[in-house]
């Protein structure tokens, strides 16, 4: 029986609209097949989390490279505004000794000599003054005397302080045959030890300066 070309016509479309409704099942995967699963989410948040996570060591480790730089300066330019201070005044005072009688004793003999601190004339004879630099090993700090006779500390954190006497005649002395009144040379050795801040360790930061200096009058 042959149907009329309309009746042929109506059922094709009718076909093609039950086609689109209902899709076949391997189209209907296919069609889906848009967003990400759960098992691509995952993986993209741990890559993410790893480069979050390397870039935070990364700035961690600038941050405290450049604190142990900072601390380094600090350490260094305190210990050495110390040093040149030291040095200044044994150059421009007048006479020099140990302040321990064992060392007095050696250097008055011409013997070198090596102490915990230093003892200096400042001013001319009519009016001289003492001052002197002495290490406190209990508190670990180098004081400091002032001509008022009053004690200053001068450097803080202070792991150990010497200094080497090499000591000479003046020429009275050696036309009169005494003992040894002068100093040659002096040899100053200064470990200084980092700043402690609250709430981190002990600063592992040290510096040590040695340094050998002449008094200016007897230099020439």
């Amino acid at each position: 029986m042959t149907q009329h070309p309309l009746t042929t016509r109506a059922a094709a479309r009718t076909d093609r609209a039950a086609a689109r409704t209902n899709p076949p099942a391997g189209a209907s995967s296919r069609g889906r097949r848009g967003g990400i699963t759960m098992a691509e989410m995952m993986i993209a948040v741990a890559i993410s989390s790893t480069l979050l996570a390397a870039v935070g060591v990364a700035i961690d480790a600038s941050f405290r490279a450049n604190t142990v730089n900072q601390d380094q300066s600090n350490l260094t330019q305190k210990s050495r505004l110390a040093m040149n201070r030291i040095i200044s005044e044994i150059r421009t005072t007048t006479a020099h000794s140990p302040i321990n009688a064992a060392a007095q004793a050696e250097f008055d003999v011409g013997k070198i000599t090596t102490d915990t601190g230093i003892e200096m004339l400042i001013g001319d004879e009519k009016a001289l003054v003492v001052v002197k630099y002495e290490y406190d090993a209990v508190n670990k700090c180098l004081m400091y005397t002032a001509p008022s006779k009053k004690k200053y500390v001068a450097v803080t954190n202070v792991e150990a302080f010497s200094v080497k006497f090499e000591p000479m005649k003046s020429q009275e002395a050696q036309q009169s045959g005494g003992a040894f009144d002068q100093l040659l040379r002096a040899t100053i050795l200064m470990t200084v030890k980092g700043d402690k801040v609250p709430g981190q360790k002990d600063p592992e930061e040290t510096l040590t300066l040695n340094c050998s200096v002449m008094p200016r009058r007897n230099a020439w």
